[in-house]
């Protein structure tokens, strides 16, 4: 691939609608993370569901948007990038926040029944748009200076 076309290639794609920024939908696990301990299992679920349909539309979108020597390599690069960048690492970091505060909750006394039951999951909620941009950026470098190394 010539040096033109591979720098077009790793351009990011934009994949926005009108109003949402369709890529906060990839969070949707990260989300079901932050609410498992407040609502009930369905919602859950439906978060996993709207973050994987998100996660496999990009990739076939990205794909599509190539020409067909590249297809392959942009569907399965979109997989990597958002699996890491949507699901493990905000999914990990959310997770680990609000576990760590409910249990810091639960061992402090004297803790209202309010703010046990809300606050870790207003802070994981809240934490979200503050890390995306940092793990997008830390994602990007990553696959640039490992997997995309090697197409």
């Amino acid at each position: 691939m010539a040096q033109a076309e591979r720098s077009s290639f790793l351009s990011p794609v934009c994949f926005t609608a009108s109003f949402v920024e369709v890529f906060f939908y990839g969070y949707g696990i990260a989300v079901g993370a932050a609410i498992r301990y407040r609502f009930c299992q369905d919602l859950v679920m439906s978060c996993n569901a709207v973050a994987g349909g998100f996660i496999v539309g990009h990739a076939i979108h990205r794909g599509f948007n190539l020409n067909k020597s590249d297809m392959m390599v942009g569907v399965i690069d979109a997989l990597i990038n958002d699996c890491l960048a949507s699901v493990l690492i905000p999914t990990f970091i959310t997770y680990t926040v609000c576990g760590s505060t409910r249990e810091c909750l639960r061992n402090t006394a004297g803790v209202p029944k309010g703010i046990y039951k809300w606050a870790p999951l207003t802070l994981g909620l809240c934490l979200l748009p503050i890390i995306m941009a940092p793990i997008d950026r830390g994602v990007c470098w990553f696959m640039n200076e490992t997997v995309r190394t090697l197409y």
